[in-house]
C-alpha cells in the first residue's frame, strides 16, 4: 500500500488511493500524535466531537428536538476534564453509568434499578438512541472511560482495563457512519449490495467536494489540536460552538438517514 500520511492533500487522491487513506486513518492519527499526551489527543476528538454534535442539533432543531441530557453531560464533563475543572477518576460513576445506558440501548444489556433511575433522568422515556446521537454518545461516553481507566477511576466493563491512552476510535466511527450516509446525500448510486458494488460507489463518494469538506475539517481540526497549547483550549471550545461537520442544509436530511 501507498504511504499515505494524515495531513496530506485528500481531494488530490483518486477514488482507491482514498479507500486507502481512510482505511490506514487510525494509523496515521496515532502516528501524527505519537509524541503527545492525552490531553491533544482528547483535544483533536472533541473539537471533531463538537462539529459533528452541532450538526445533529440543527438537525434535531427541524423537529423540535433536543440532543439527550446524557450525550451532552458527557461532552461538557470532557472540556471540563481538559481545562482543569475536574479530575477523570471524580467523574467515574457518571462515566460508567453513561455507559451502561448505551450497552441497554445497543445491545440490550439490562440495568440495575438505580441504573434504570440514572438513564431516566439523563436520557428520558426514549426507547432508542438515533444512529446520529447513538455515535456521539458511544464516542464521549468511551473518552469518559478511557479517562477514568487511565486516570485510575472506577471501571466496570473489562474493555477498558488495559487502555492506556485517548484514541482515535470515534472519528473512525463517525467516518463510518458519513461514508453511508453520504452517498445517499450526494445521491450516488450502488447497483447491489455486493462488497464490489459498495466499494465502487465508496469511491465516487470520496471524490464529491461534501466528502472531501468532511476530511478537510477533520485534517484541520486534528492539527489545531496537535499544536494547541493548553490556555488556548478555552478559545478553541468557543470557536468550535458555530462549526458543523455537514453544512447545515444537509443537517435535516441526515438525521433521516
Amino acid at each position: 500500500m501507498e504511504k499515505y500520511t494524515l495531513f496530506m492533500d485528500f481531494s488530490a487522491l483518486n477514488g482507491p488511493q482514498s479507500n486507502q487513506w481512510l482505511t490506514a486513518f487510525p494509523e496515521m492519527a496515532e502516528s501524527a500524535f505519537s509524541d503527545t499526551d492525552d490531553q491533544h489527543r482528547l483535544l483533536g476528538n472533541l473539537l471533531i466531537l463538537e462539529r459533528y454534535i452541532h450538526t445533529l442539533e440543527q438537525g434535531l432543531r427541524e423537529t423540535g428536538e433536543q440532543l439527550s441530557k446524557g450525550t451532552r453531560s458527557a461532552i461538557d464533563l470532557l472540556w471540563a476534564y481538559l481545562e482543569g475543572q475536574t479530575a477523570p477518576a471524580e467523574a467515574a460513576d457518571l462515566a460508567n453509568n453513561l455507559y451502561a445506558c448505551l450497552l441497554y440501548y445497543d445491545v440490550g444489556e439490562s440495568l440495575t434499578d438505580e441504573q434504570a433511575e440514572f438513564n431516566k433522568a439523563y436520557f428520558g422515556e426514549i426507547d432508542y438512541l438515533h444512529a446520529g446521537e447513538d455515535t456521539a454518545a458511544g464516542w464521549a461516553f468511551g473518552l469518559l472511560m478511557q479517562l477514568a481507566a487511565i486516570g485510575g477511576g472506577r471501571l466496570d466493563f473489562d474493555e477498558f482495563y488495559r487502555c492506556r491512552q485517548v484514541d482515535f476510535a470515534g472519528i473512525q466511527e463517525m467516518l463510518n457512519l458519513l461514508d453511508d450516509a453520504c452517498m445517499e446525500l450526494t445521491g450516488t448510486p450502488c447497483p447491489s449490495s455486493r462488497a464490489r458494488d459498495i466499494l465502487k460507489a465508496m469511491e465516487e463518494v470520496h471524490l464529491t467536494p461534501l466528502y472531501r469538506q468532511i476530511i478537510s475539517h477533520i485534517q484541520q481540526d486534528l492539527l489545531a489540536a496537535r499544536t494547541a497549547v493548553p490556555e488556548a483550549y478555552a478559545s478553541l471550545r468557543e470557536t468550535y460552538r458555530k462549526e458543523t461537520i455537514l453544512p447545515e442544509e444537509y443537517a435535516a436530511a441526515f438525521l433521516e438517514y
